[in-house]
């Protein structure tokens, strides 16, 4: 009867935590055919110490290389810090799409690959007409965590600079001819905020599925701005199947420049 209690007690620990939403996650993923890698360890260059990531995850496309008659991949890197909160929301203070979001794809997250030309040529373009990305009024500013007594919104701001510093870190690992491009994200078990005011300067606040957060983090050794998608758990497989036709564009533009490139070499 003992260890029952223990064995109860054991289980709903866990269940305050975020790693069973790691785990879903994770099969998710690996349903959609991700490689994924659990705990992965990136340097904190600002403190010079070991940190870990929830997820670090890969999604594969290839094409062929006519000249050298190699394959090439272009993938979509996960970078994911997971996170849960059954009683305090997260609140997004939002306002519409500015001339500062979206100039670059380079603005929104981290291009990886080793020669410049030809994938340097790639239009991002055709690439933002598919995007996720491109389905968002609004960008995140702010935001805070509800009913903890305090606008604090510490384990938020945490899980993006983790999120952050990992895809950076993972980011300058060149492979050669590869193309990697790398997504740093949040996935939240809970419930999600956004406030926005409107033109009577009056607070609107509905509940979410996901935000995009304009992150314009400057430390020490960092200075670089993202949009960073935050996906509560039921969207994230909705999310990931645009993301998916982004790729499969990215990879027809590196595809076409590749071997028109060769043509000329």
């Amino acid at each position: 009867m003992e260890s029952e209690n223990i064995i109860k007690k054991i289980q709903e620990e866990i269940n305050k935590t975020g790693f069973p939403l790691e785990l879903r996650v994770s099969k998710l993923l690996k349903n959609r055919r991700y490689f994924v890698n659990h705990s992965a360890y990136y340097i904190d260059e600002d403190e010079g110490k070991s940190r870990e990531i929830d997820i670090l995850s890969h999604l594969n496309r290839i094409f062929r290389d006519k000249k050298t008659n190699q394959d090439i991949y272009v993938r979509n890197v996960l970078v994911i810090e997971c996170k849960k909160s059954d009683n305090k929301p997260w609140v997004f203070l939002e306002s519409g799409v500015d001339e500062y979001d979206d100039q670059d794809l380079e603005e929104l997250f981290v291009w990886n690959f080793e020669n410049t030309k030809p994938f340097g040529l790639i239009s991002t373009n055709y690439i933002k007409e598919v995007h996720p990305f491109k389905g968002y009024d609004y960008r995140a500013r702010n935001f805070f965590e509800a009913f903890k007594g305090s606008e604090t919104g510490e384990t938020i701001f945490k899980a993006l600079t983790a999120a952050v510093k990992a895809s950076l870190y993972y980011g300058k690992d060149k492979t050669k001819d590869d193309i990697c491009i790398y997504y740093p994200m949040v996935i939240f078990d809970g419930r999600m905020f956004q406030a926005i005011l409107d033109d009577a300067d009056k607070t609107n606040v509905s509940e979410i599925n996901s935000v995009l957060f304009t992150f314009k983090y400057k430390s020490l050794n960092y200075e670089r701005t993202f949009t960073i998608p935050i996906l509560r758990e039921n969207y994230v497989e909705e999310f990931l199947e645009k993301l998916e036709q982004s790729l499969e564009v990215a990879t027809k533009q590196a595809e076409m420049i590749r071997n028109r490139f060769s043509d000329f070499e």
